[in-house]
């Protein structure tokens, strides 16, 4: 059997509303038992992971946007943050009162004066047990993965930007901004599992949405954006999958079995 691997991002992918169709997660788990590897593939850090998702069944996951990569039993990849940058960025953000989290491996820590960052997640179902309020910011700098921003408006993201340019930055719309490592994106940490299981380039599979899977569905040859995602998303995916209402993902995986 020729193993393949699939990648799955997380919201408006595979979780809709906090949750995964049943139909989806049968198909997830029927192609892991054909013996191929399936990892989730995400922005977020491990706390943000929602019990759904972790119901249906990994091989593991590639989160803070490929900085960090796991299973069950091993990292497989840790990308850190600490390099002379840092420092005078979280002084910038200080400075202009811009509210910031800082995520590692193992937990995620939001200032208790930080009220914007934490209504915003809890909107979208992360609630206040994700979050490590009371900490020593210098004691959390050496394990960093990855800062999520909110930088007041979406002009002082361009910025944040501009000062900064020796990282790489995403930025949605409601001015969330997500900072990593040039040159290590979600695209990255994908490949790097890949060649960790020997998974050649013609057996890589992707499903996204977002425009922070556009990097992703360029680098696997066979991406496919979601039939919910924007025309932009979808002008740099291989295939168009059905919307996640439809069941996409299920729809793909189902044709394979």
């Amino acid at each position: 059997m020729d193993k393949k691997i699939f990648f799955f991002d997380i919201d408006g992918t595979l979780c809709h509303m906090n949750k995964v169709s049943p139909r989806v997660a049968k198909a997830i788990q029927d192609i892991r038992k054909k013996g191929h590897l399936c990892f989730i593939a995400s922005g977020r850090p491990p706390t943000f992971i929602q019990k759904a998702v972790k119901e249906v069944g990994f091989d593991g996951f590639v989160l803070c946007n490929g900085g960090y990569a796991f299973t069950e039993t091993e990292t497989l990849h840790e990308v850190k943050l600490n390099d002379e940058h840092l420092l005078p960025l979280l002084s910038f953000l200080k400075e202009n009162n811009c509210e910031y989290i800082l995520q590692t491996k193992e937990a995620c820590f939001l200032d208790p004066a930080y009220n914007r960052l934490y209504e915003f997640f809890d909107r979208i179902g992360i609630n206040a047990k994700a979050f490590i309020r009371d900490y020593n910011e210098e004691d959390v700098l050496n394990d960093l993965i990855k800062i999520e921003i909110w930088p007041n408006t979406y002009e002082f993201g361009a910025v944040i930007k501009e000062n900064f340019p020796h990282y790489t930055w995403h930025q949605y719309m409601n001015s969330n901004m997500e900072m990593y490592i040039h040159g290590k994106s979600k695209a990255w940490g994908i490949m790097q599992v890949a060649k960790k299981y020997d998974i050649p380039y013609e057996k890589t599979y992707c499903f996204g949405d977002g425009t922070n899977d556009i990097e992703m569905l360029e680098a696997v040859c066979n991406s496919y954006a979601m039939g919910n995602a924007s025309d932009e998303v979808k002008a740099h995916a291989k295939n168009v999958c059905p919307s996640i209402e439809e069941d996409g993902i299920a729809v793909v995986l189902e044709s394979m079995l």
